[in-house]
């Protein structure tokens, strides 16, 4: 369903822009919200000349009249906050401008940009009129993409270097909300950042800068607004956990030898919280043969524990 609303302030800030940059951006979001209702950006535009069904009542009509009533000055009050964060947003838009240069700078495509656009444009998913790539919507990418996007753009090797990487991603998107507070990154973009989450969730690095690093991770996640499938947290936990285990026995702390009893209730954990995760990644996670893994994951599925 078009959001005919929200295509009609693009359509005036395409028009009216301040900057060449900010209506770019503009037509850009529109071309999005076109697509997903299955239509091309002509034919949406051309609806907003239709006229427009009564608008039915939202469940926050009537709330700052109330909120007023119920504790008064509440209307004030919050006008002075937005006028605060009006202010904010313009002072971190005079230090952009000092950072890039200029607005268009801002919203230029970068080089990564670019390549993972092209690489994931035979993806796109063009029968359903939705936004995403064949097969997905949000969430893991499908092993589809990972190949293109990893064929493009090499994902990093390190808990670092995939936090880095995520960081510098939604760092510009934060940069051009600023000013355009509509703005928000292409499928191409937001597909890299799942997979950069995906990594940050389950890539072992069992190392003390690694260790480190994920727990920096575990600390943004926590200061996230947006919540998060409770499977990834899961994933997050237990892969923080082998690592920690690899770490504490390659440093000596834990010079024990695990036994084939302890082994193998390992692994049956292991496959029994994540049964997505192939035998390979297990075994190397735990320390043992993929051969190992793969016949408990036939036990298991034959109902032997």
């Amino acid at each position: 369903m078009l959001d005919t609303e929200k295509l009609r302030r693009l359509q005036s800030l395409m028009a009216r822009g301040a900057t060449e940059g900010e209506r770019s951006a503009a037509r850009g979001r529109a071309e999005m919200l076109a697509q997903r209702a299955g239509l091309s950006l002509s034919d949406a535009l051309s609806k907003l000349d239709e006229q427009p069904a009564a608008k039915p009542k939202g469940m926050f009509d009537g709330f700052d009249d109330w909120m007023e009533a119920k504790e008064p000055g509440w209307k004030a009050r919050s006008a002075v906050e937005r006028a605060q964060r009006e202010a904010a947003r313009l002072n971190r838009c005079e230090e952009l401008l000092r950072e890039f240069g200029s607005e268009e700078a801002v919203f230029a495509e970068t080089a990564e940009e670019a390549a993972l656009r092209k690489a994931l444009a035979p993806l796109a998913d063009k029968t359903k009129g939705f936004s995403g790539f064949d097969g997905w919507v949000s969430g893991r990418p499908t092993e589809a993409m990972w190949k293109a996007m990893g064929a493009a753009l090499p994902f990093p090797e390190t808990v670092q270097g995939a936090l880095d990487e995520l960081r510098g991603l939604e760092g510009l998107t934060d940069a051009r909300c600023a000013f355009f507070p509509d703005y928000s990154e292409g499928d191409h973009v937001y597909a890299r950042i799942c997979a950069l989450t995906a990594l940050l969730d389950g890539m072992s690095d069992p190392t003390e800068a690694g260790i480190r690093t994920r727990l920096k991770w575990i600390a943004d996640i926590a200061h996230s607004e947006i919540a998060r499938d409770p499977g990834y947290d899961q994933e997050l936990a237990a892969t923080l956990q082998a690592d920690f285990e690899l770490f504490t026995r390659s440093r000596g702390k834990n010079t024990r030898r695990a036994s084939r009893a302890e082994r193998q209730t390992e692994i049956v954990s292991m496959l029994r919280a994540h049964p997505d995760l192939p035998d390979r990644e297990i075994a190397r996670r735990i320390g043992c043969s993929p051969q190992t893994v793969g016949n408990w994951r036939r036990r298991l599925a034959k109902g032997h524990s």
